[in-house]
């Protein structure tokens, strides 16, 4: 009796953390993802700022105010 109880206690800690490995690799899935788009965002936000600092300033204003 006790032995099938035991067998049944590791059956469920194996399911339960394999469900956690599995959980805990979509959160750092999406993790991964949500850096790699800030790191995007914040590369081309960047990009367009040193650019619009290269070019005259009546180009620069203008291109402001059709934004």
């Amino acid at each position: 009796m006790w032995y099938l109880l035991k067998v049944d206690l590791l059956m469920a800690a194996l399911v339960f953390a394999g469900a956690g490995v599995v959980i805990a690799g979509l959160f750092v899935w999406e993790q991964a993802k949500a850096i790699v788009a800030a790191h995007r965002f914040f590369a081309i936000r960047f990009a367009i700022s040193r650019n619009l600092s290269r070019i005259s300033p009546t180009v620069r204003a203008f291109s402001h105010k059709s934004q």
